[in-house]
């Protein structure tokens, strides 16, 4: 297989014979302070995972390319993503609390779904940049954070199904959005 970092070639007897996940395991060795963002796999952009399992099959001429990033690139990005959103997740959850207060259930029910789609991408995004992260301390107060928040989310569930407007307002001022923002704080402070 021919092997493309960057867009540069590399040396065919070092990746000759190896199995697609030995490749990504070279890879991570020859530059540990990258990721890889991107694998284009026969002229397409593929997910990694793909590109391990269908790359088994493949014949020697077949050519991958691996274009890798900064590992701190990427967390400075994704942090930046996090808060950039958080006022607009606020506006969400504050426009549902508006419209759980006054009675307007459709509209608050609409919000609510979109409070819970944005908190779901802010918890993902979160976490991968966690994965990222390599100090221990951090990590371990990041999981504690998130056993919280995922506790509080379980019970924002269990007072929209039992129709509790009040509770699930309570929780959402009180807890959502306060583990939210730590979490955010505790990447940060993960940041290399």
């Amino acid at each position: 297989m021919e092997v493309y970092v960057n867009g540069q070639k590399q040396p065919t007897e070092e990746y000759r014979g190896l199995s697609a996940r030995e490749i990504v395991q070279k890879i991570y060795q020859c530059w540990p302070d990258c990721m890889i963002e991107e694998v284009i796999y026969e002229d397409e952009e593929v997910p990694l995972i793909y590109f391990q399992e269908e790359a088994e099959k493949a014949d020697e001429g077949t050519e991958v390319e691996f274009i890798l990033t900064d590992s701190d690139e990427v967390i400075e990005r994704e942090l930046e993503r996090a808060e950039d959103y958080m006022p607009q997740l606020e506006g969400i959850i504050e426009d549902m609390i508006e419209y759980f207060g006054s009675g307007e259930k459709q509209e608050a029910r609409q919000q609510y779904r979109s409070a819970l789609e944005g908190l779901e991408w802010m918890q993902s995004t979160l976490v991968k940049i966690m994965r990222i992260s390599e100090d221990k301390e951090i990590k371990l107060t990041f999981q504690d954070e998130l056993r919280e928040y995922q506790r509080a989310v379980k019970d924002v569930l269990i007072a929209y199904q039992q129709g509790r407007d009040g509770r699930l307002i309570q929780i959402f001022e009180e807890e959502i959005l306060f583990y939210i923002k730590s979490m955010i704080k505790i990447a940060r402070e993960g940041k290399r």
